[in-house]
């Protein structure tokens, strides 16, 4: 029997399909529309931009302010119009080309105000970059895209900043690292129903066994992909979607999903952010986060459903 792992609260469960994506104007940020106007027309998704202005800072000096009131006021006139102009260059393009966009000026904390939005829209996805204007080296992965990560209820795409991706727009191979928990499974009976045909046209269901538990606990992680792929089949039923299953034995989890995603030349990390502790001899996780760390690949995490 198919286990339906959406919450009644999840976006997945709304009417139609909306596709969000933060920017503050840098070009690493940008990099994440053509990806996501390419989503749009897969899905016939609306996109939403939006923008989060943080406070104008103002120094002070001996307790007073170092500028005057008037001054400040100029400074914040003049950010939010750099702002709105530049959601409306993008919007304008994007709409140009056929997609159905809407354009978000918000204000205070760029993270607490992107996870209201993405809450008050019911998003369906959230496309961003792992790094935007701070630049930040290798992997903080951005406090902003972190926070938005481990505290949405949306899906999210993470796109590298560095390097630039090769691949351009095409995510139709997924690759689907599975530890043997229902909590794991979730995006492959949510998300994959949702993309399979239009934007997904290759599986790949990835089990690592350990190899202290030798031939027997491969030919166990074998039978489960298996029965998961054949769920998965009766639940895509002719949909345009090819599904294969791969086993690897190592005691490096986080090390071999990376580089399954490069040798199998897949187009997407498909993970949910964490698996269920005590199943099997590891779990999705810490796992998770090293992937993201440590891959080059585009990587969509959704959230199990809280319990």
């Amino acid at each position: 029997m198919t286990t339906d792992n959406t919450s009644p609260d999840s976006p997945l469960t709304g009417a139609g399909t909306r596709i969000l994506v933060p920017l503050d104007g840098s070009d690493l940020a940008a990099k994440a529309l053509p990806v996501a106007e390419a989503l749009c027309r897969q899905l016939s998704a609306h996109l939403d931009l939006v923008s989060v202005l943080s406070p104008t800072i103002i120094p002070f000096v001996g307790g007073e302010p170092y500028i005057p009131g008037e001054v400040y006021q100029q400074i914040d006139t003049e950010r939010t119009q750099a702002a709105q102009v530049y959601l409306a260059s993008a919007a304008k393009s994007l709409s140009e080309q056929g997609i159905a966009v809407e354009t978000h000026l918000e204000r205070g904390d760029a993270a607490l105000r992107l996870l209201d939005l993405a809450k008050e829209l019911r998003s369906t996805l959230v496309v961003m970059t792992t790094h935007g204007r701070t630049g930040l080296a290798r992997f903080a992965l951005g406090s902003v895209a972190d926070r938005v990560v481990r505290a949405g209820v949306s899906p999210v795409l993470l796109l590298r900043s560095f390097p630039s991706p090769a691949h351009g727009t095409d995510l139709s191979h997924a690759l689907i690292p599975l530890d043997g928990s229902l909590a794991a499974e979730t995006p492959v009976f949510t998300l994959v129903p949702l993309l399979a045909g239009t934007v997904l046209h290759t599986i790949t269901l990835l089990r690592i066994a350990d190899p202290r538990d030798g031939e027997a606990g491969r030919q166990l992680c074998e039978n489960y992909l298996q029965a998961v792929r054949q769920r998965l089949v009766d639940r895509l039923g002719d949909r345009d979607c090819a599904i294969s299953t791969l086993v690897r034995s190592t005691n490096n989890p986080a090390a071999s999903i990376v580089e399954c995603s490069r040798d199998g030349e897949c187009d997407l990390v498909l993970m949910a952010t964490h698996g269920e502790a005590g199943i099997g001899r590891w779990a999705l996780g810490g796992v998770t986060d090293r992937v993201v760390r440590d891959g080059n690949t585009p990587i969509l995490l959704m959230h199990p459903p809280r319990k």
